[in-house]
């Protein structure tokens, strides 16, 4: 008996491929999904919406027009489903989520897309933030906003791609707190997603969420404990890790297979051979 999908299911089915995309591998899985769909009108109807969600997701970053720093694709900066606002010059450009560049178009933001409550510190931790991610990060990317309640958020992202090599990563952390003096709880959540592809088919997917005190005093001074804390948890996050999946090799995977056959002797790999050779050599006889 046939079964027949409708092409409300093919959507559905085509943007859960894209949105599980590896990172940088989106087109690729998108060539993949159009064939299998063999349907451009259909793939077209939720084509932009899925990049538009699979950017914001992996946090995508690339260099505004005429300025010589990236912006972030983010939740927290979206102002429409194709414009972005950067704290940083206060503007609002247009992104195009198809070809994942700045159109070079932008505007200059309204004081209802903006709050200055905390600009000082929103400021003075954007400068700290992306001193800290120049000097750990290769291909980095950090964007801090303000958000109504005199909340901060930080969001940093880091890629590398290494497609020659058959594997592509990526690092995003988002770190939240509100700004009012004395000790404060920070909260933070690291993901890290690696994909390897040379001879199968491998992703290592983590999620972390974290929780650290920070002082809050002057803005210099609660940029520079804010990175700091940063720093702390995330390379200590990093170490881990490391040291886990170094280790899984002499642990995990030695456990998926059995020390000793089901017999619960050893193969005598001699007795076998031997017996092999004896064999040829009476077929020979005969």
């Amino acid at each position: 008996m046939s079964y027949e999908i409708s092409d409300e299911e093919k959507l559905k089915i085509a943007v859960h491929f894209m949105l599980s995309s590896p990172p940088g591998e989106i087109n690729e899985v998108l060539t993949d999904v159009r064939v299998l769909l063999d349907n451009d009108n259909l793939l077209n109807q939720t084509a932009l919406s899925a990049f538009r969600e699979y950017n914001k997701t992996q946090m995508y970053a690339t260099e505004l027009p005429e300025l010589d720093y990236p912006l972030l694709i983010t939740e927290y900066g979206e102002l429409s489903p194709n414009t972005y606002l950067d704290p940083r010059s206060k503007r609002v450009y247009s992104f195009d989520h198809i070809q994942q560049t700045f159109s070079g178009e932008f505007r200059e933001a309204e004081s209802s897309e903006i709050f200055s409550a905390v600009e000082d510190y929103r400021s003075a931790i954007d400068m700290a933030i992306n001193q800290y991610v120049f000097e750990y990060f290769a291909d980095h990317s950090a964007t801090v906003y303000e958000q109504k309640g005199k909340e901060i958020v930080i969001c940093i992202s880091a890629k590398k791609y290494s497609p020659q090599n058959y594997w592509n990563g990526t690092w995003r952390s988002v770190w939240k707190l509100n700004i009012k003096n004395g000790k404060v709880k920070m909260k933070g959540t690291i993901k890290t997603l690696v994909h390897l592809y040379e001879a199968g088919n491998v992703q290592l997917n983590t999620l972390k969420e974290e929780s650290v005190d920070v002082t809050v005093s002057d803005p210099e001074s609660t940029g520079t404990s804010i990175a700091k804390a940063i720093f702390e948890t995330e390379h200590k996050y990093q170490k881990a890790l490391q040291l886990n999946y170094l280790e899984m090799g002499d642990t995990t995977f030695k456990s998926l297979r059995r020390k000793l056959p089901i017999t619960g002797e050893k193969v005598n790999f001699y007795n076998i051979y031997s017996k092999k050779i004896i064999g040829q050599t009476s077929n020979n006889k005969k």
